[in-house]
């Protein structure tokens, strides 16, 4: 298995803070649907309740910093 980072914090105190994500936060709560032509659903989205307060908690971080 590979590591991947999704999420990325720097903060500097002595400059500003930097906040980076490569995902689509919003999935989670949103995305229930199956691969084109079958009836099989994407099962690498975490529709966990952790998962969904996760990516709701991570998406009004972002949006209140901006």
């Amino acid at each position: 298995m590979r590591p991947f980072v999704s999420t990325i914090e720097h903060v500097d105190s002595e400059g500003f803070p930097l906040y980076s994500i490569q995902y689509h936060n919003e999935k989670n709560a949103f995305e229930y649907a199956t691969y084109p032509s079958t009836n099989v659903r994407y099962e690498a989205i975490d529709h966990s309740p952790e998962g969904v307060a996760f990516s709701l908690h991570m998406a009004l971080f972002i949006a209140d910093l901006a």
